[in-house]
């Protein structure tokens, strides 16, 4: 399968409350197809668990066009671009009454876990992996910055509703950190994610944010020992 494609009806729990899709249901619907077309085709978690490894999103770069609104059809695809050692990039688009309202593209690094590290992804796995050129989204994720200067910051504790399946905090959680602690009432045009190292349940998390401009933000989410979990850059309208 070289694009996997997914249909669903906008339900009252993926809207905010002026009835349009949230920016953190967006990531959700681009997470659970990535895990959706990789379980489908062996190539996902449960295949690289077998060969005791795990796939880890590295960086995402989502952008917002137009809003989809409740009870709407949506249509979400997702395929893999390429595959070069470690790395996988997958991209991502959520179609509406036949428009392109969000594109995205990923960056997924395989990892073996003793020890922890990059690790080619196995022959037998890439041979699953068929690779689509052709819908390929034309912008790239790029490295985010460090924070410097001044800064406001915020605290908040990882709960155990928080942590996924492999046992760390979700990838979401932290656009649901970032986004809960702006609350911002302009409307999000991009996000940039650059993911670092993980975090695991009871963790104190620091939500650091920095305001550039009107329309640009520079976030970092750092553990109690100072080290970056994630950076992330806001685009706002």
């Amino acid at each position: 399968m070289k694009i996997y494609t997914e249909e669903t009806r906008v339900k009252t729990y993926h809207v905010d409350k002026n009835g349009l899709v949230t920016t953190v249901q967006v990531f959700n619907f681009f997470q659970e197809a990535a895990f959706r077309h990789s379980v489908i085709d062996n190539f996902g978690q449960p295949d690289l668990a077998k060969l005791n490894m795990i796939w880890m999103l590295s960086k995402m770069k989502v952008v917002i066009l137009e809003d989809a609104l409740l009870g709407e059809v949506v249509e979400i695809k997702s395929w893999v671009r390429s595959i070069k050692g470690a790395l996988s990039e997958r991209d991502f688009l959520l179609i509406c009454k036949g428009k392109v309202v969000v594109q995205a593209t990923s960056l997924w690094a395989c990892l073996s876990l003793n020890p922890l590290k990059p690790t080619p992804v196995p022959p037998q796995i890439v041979d699953r992996m068929l690779i689509n050129n052709d819908g390929m989204v034309d912008f790239s994720y790029t490295k985010i910055a460090s924070i410097a200067g001044e800064f406001k910051s915020d605290n908040y504790t990882i709960r155990s509703s928080d942590v996924d399946m492999v046992n760390h905090t979700n990838n979401v959680v932290y656009v649901r950190m970032v986004l809960d602690n702006i609350q911002s009432e302009k409307r999000l045009l991009q996000m940039d994610i650059n993911y670092v190292i993980q975090s695991f349940q009871n963790d104190l998390l620091s939500i650091n944010t920095q305001i550039m401009n009107a329309d640009t933000q520079f976030h970092e989410i750092v553990n109690a020992e100072g080290k970056v979990v994630c950076r992330l850059r806001t685009e706002w309208e």
